[in-house]
Formats: C-alpha cells, structure tokens, sequence
C-alpha cells in the first residue's frame, strides 16, 4: 500500500505497508488505519506505518467499505455474504443482514450523525437500532451504472 500527499497528490512512500491481499475501503481514528482486506479488518498504526493487528471477521468472504464512528466504532460492509459489521475496541460482531435487514449486497457505510448509511439495492439507507433499514434516497440512473 502506498502513501500519496494529501496537498500534492504525489507518492511519498511507493510500499509504505506491505502484507495486505487485497485492502479496500478505509477508515482513521485517533492513530489507526483500518483497511477492509477481504476476510479481516488491518489496522495499521499510522505513524509507524505498520501493521499494528489483524481482526478476523467470522465467514466474512468480499470486506469492501469501511467507516468509523466518532466513538471509535468501525463499521464494514461486506458485499458478498450481504452483511455489516461492526467492531467496538477491535471486537466485531454481526450489525446488519439480510435475514434482518433485507440486505442485498451492501457496498458503502458512512457513519454520520443521523446514524448509519448504507449503499445497497441501489439505494442509501439509514439503519436503526434493531437492524431495520429506511430508503433516504434512490441512486440516479447514471450513478447506478458507475457504482456496481
């Protein structure tokens, strides 16, 4: 994994961290970098630009977007077994699925002050408390296309 300036937009290190198979979505709280990397969630401490640990998530297939919270709370969808989950002092457990939830392939997560979204169905979706999801908005056809 490379780090890139966020003022230039040019690489500063080309193998900043290596060891990942395929890192996806991220998220940063405090000094930590939490990297969606197909079964497990890798934190890597920033400053020392290593890995600080491997969260295994339990039958997770296809890790794909992650989001934290202002508390801390990591949120990681994963597309292929139609699941969010969530890891509260790098312990995760099961959030949302498709039996609760209706969940059809989930893709982004943002944790925002409303609550948690999600990208799915074509849509983004607020989940509440007990795992129920409410449609805040359906994707224009245009940006159908261009986020599958």
């Amino acid at each position: 994994m490379s780090k890139v300036s966020p003022k230039t937009g040019k690489i500063e290190s080309l193998r900043w961290v290596e060891g990942l198979n395929a890192p996806k979505g991220m998220g940063v709280f405090k000094n930590r970098l939490y990297v969606a990397d197909l079964g497990e969630v890798v934190v890597i401490d920033i400053e020392k630009g290593a890995i600080e640990k491997r969260i295994a998530i339990e039958g997770a297939q296809g890790l794909n977007d992650v989001s934290v919270g202002k508390n801390g709370q990591v949120y990681v969808s994963d597309s292929r077994t139609k699941k969010v989950h969530v890891l509260i002092n790098d312990v995760p457990s099961p959030l949302l699925d498709s039996a609760r939830s209706g969940l059809k392939g989930p893709n982004g997560v943002l944790a925002s002050p409303a609550g948690l979204l999600v990208l799915d169905n074509n849509s983004v979706n607020l989940a509440n408390a007990e795992g129920a999801l409410t449609k805040v908005a359906p994707l224009l056809p245009e940006q159908t296309a261009s986020s599958t």
